[in-house]
């Protein structure tokens, strides 16, 4: 089958629905944008998992983020993904026959071309409802050489990609490293007081209502910071209330702040709302300013004391309590010391970041030009 066929005449829609076990653990994927593959979430019970209908997950199949498929958010299932569960919002598709390489379709989607047709078909009127129906799917065009043409272009492409994590991976540990050196000379030796006296627990009712939306906000680990889940339906979510983020709290997350995944919020999580997994703060700013405590999440050796306050067994249950956090001591010199900090901080973090923008800038546009080049009979 050589020329542009129908994607649906080349894989089908595949739908195994899952029988929950309110005491089973599952492990739900989710899709990273820009074609950077699946995760897996944390495991939880199966009476934790939301409203939504949920499916079996396969490997070798290519699935499809129904709401973020526009922006790239569509991957190859690999072995490391079997027994694994993803909720209605993954379409994922098996290949009918032997006619198409899956690696070389989902490249496909990642080029220009691709992502040209997932964009125009993602109907909505904002990005938050640019959702991409299995029907339009199955109506892309293709383009398909030969199994042994596929075949070539997926191994050049492959060579040339994997080169460029260990690209990115080297530059930010030499990144890291620097950082956390600047961090280490500015907090090591000041006076020390417990959390509690910085900050204060704010929780921000938010009743759940059905047939809203809510925009989630979520902490990364390592001290990066805060970042947007996207939005979901009252439908999506067994809590029945959540709890909103004003700029400049202290958002904790209860699972995973012994590696860091603490983090005061900007301005962009404004509004957002969180679980109560991730307990929020007020910050005291008569004595600190939130400026520095976002220096102090990036600093490794606080992880450190926040894993101390760690309680339970495996990686899923070792969560650190709002009481734990609010009793261990953090540095806290004077408000003036704290400027002079910031000014050492603000200068020496802010050129690393700016080296790191560029290098990611950089191999973005390499990466886009090596599956441009591929589909465009460049490669």
């Amino acid at each position: 089958m050589i020329g542009r066929p129908r994607f649906g005449d080349l894989f089908v829609l595949e739908r195994n629905p899952l029988v929950v076990d309110p005491i089973a653990d599952y492990t739900q994927i989710g899709i990273k944008s820009f074609g950077r593959g699946i995760f897996h979430r944390a495991p939880c019970k199966g009476s934790e998992l939301g409203k939504l209908k949920y499916y079996c997950v396969y490997p070798d199949r290519l699935i499809f983020s129904n709401i973020m498929a526009w922006e790239g958010a569509i991957a190859r299932s690999m072995q490391s993904d079997e027994d694994t569960v993803g909720s209605q919002r993954f379409l994922s598709y098996r290949p009918i026959d032997d006619n198409a390489n899956i690696d070389y379709v989902n490249y496909f989607f990642q080029s220009r071309a691709g992502a040209a047709l997932v964009r125009q078909s993602s109907t909505g009127s904002v990005k938050r409802n640019q959702t991409l129906s299995p029907t339009s799917i199955e109506e892309f065009r293709v383009p398909l050489p030969s199994l042994d043409e596929q075949r070539r272009i997926v191994s050049k492409l492959d060579v040339a990609l994997s080169q460029l994590p260990r690209v990115v991976n080297r530059g930010r540990a030499v990144e890291l490293g620097l950082a956390q050196s600047l961090l280490d000379h500015s907090f090591e030796g000041e006076h020390e007081v417990p959390a509690a006296d910085v900050v204060e627990s704010m929780a921000r009712p938010t009743e759940v209502i059905a047939g809203n939306s809510y925009q989630v906000a979520g902490v990364y680990s390592f001290g990066r910071g805060l970042f947007l889940r996207g939005w979901i339906d009252a439908s999506e979510t067994k809590y029945s209330t959540l709890f909103s983020v004003c700029e400049g709290d202290l958002v904790l997350s209860r699972l995973k702040a012994f590696e860091g995944a603490i983090a005061v919020a900007d301005g962009f999580v404004d509004g957002c709302v969180v679980s109560q997994e991730f307990p929020t703060f007020r910050v005291n700013r008569s004595v600190c300013s939130t400026r520095y405590l976002h220096y102090l999440c990036r600093w490794s050796p606080f992880w450190a004391r926040l894993a101390r306050g760690s309680k339970g067994v495996g990686s899923r249950r070792e969560r650190v309590s709002a009481e734990a956090f609010l009793a261990t001591r953090i540095p806290l010199p004077s408000l003036a010391r704290q400027e002079q900090i910031l000014s050492v901080l603000d200068r020496g973090v802010g050129e690393l970041g700016t080296l790191a923008a560029r290098r990611e800038q950089l191999l973005n546009v390499l990466r886009r030009s090596s599956l441009n080049a591929a589909f465009s009979s460049q490669l």
